[in-house]
């Protein structure tokens, strides 16, 4: 009997064995080919990606979850593809439209010098226009009133010129007069100067 069990212990133990190495060796064989070499792989393409590569793609080897996994990997490398086309294509408008802004910016800061220096122009023209009206405003009440003088003074002139007119008028009259009055006299005195004589 010990023979007996002492083969199917023996036959049992080298079963055992042959079923630990299968264990030991066999099974971390197949879970390093379906499982950590996907992972593996998934993880050396995350780390493509991280340093900027995204034309990494995983081939999908298994219908289960490792596939699964590696499918919404590939998916999220489109998905990010994608968004860096968008984010590039955006970018480009971004730096396109902030070229406009800073050259429309210029633009109004230009235009703004210049009507600044317009504004400071018209305001001296017109602080020079306020002098020379003031200065005219002047100039012309002066000449008002020298010509208000000159006025009177020839007013005054007239109406001295009329009363010598009307002097001289008057004395031409008694001047007249008195010429009549002698020749009338000398007319009167001759006969009688005649008749007396």
């Amino acid at each position: 009997f010990r023979t007996q069990l002492h083969d199917v212990a023996v036959s049992g133990a080298v079963l055992y064995l042959l079923s630990a190495a299968i264990v030991v060796i066999v099974f971390p064989a197949i879970y390093r080919r379906s499982v950590f070499a996907p992972i593996l792989s998934i993880m050396n393409a995350a780390k493509r990606i991280k340093e900027g590569d995204l034309d990494v793609g995983l081939p999908v080897q298994y219908d289960d979850e490792i596939g699964f996994l590696t499918a919404s990997f590939n998916q999220m490398v489109t998905s990010l593809k994608t968004s860096k086309k968008y984010q590039d294509h955006y970018s480009s408008q971004l730096e396109e439209a902030f070229v406009k802004i800073e050259i429309s910016r210029k633009e109004v800061e230009d235009n703004f010098a210049e009507l600044s220096r317009i504004h400071t122009a018209l305001a001296e023209s017109e602080m020079r226009y306020k002098m020379l009206n003031a200065e005219l405003e002047l100039r012309v009440e002066d000449r008002t009133a020298r010509l208000e003088k000159t006025n009177s003074e020839l007013v005054s002139a007239l109406s001295r010129l009329k009363d010598a007119q009307n002097e001289l008028i008057r004395t031409e009259k008694m001047a007249a007069l008195g010429d009549m009055v002698a020749g009338i006299a000398h007319e009167i005195n001759t006969p009688l100067g005649v008749a007396i004589t």
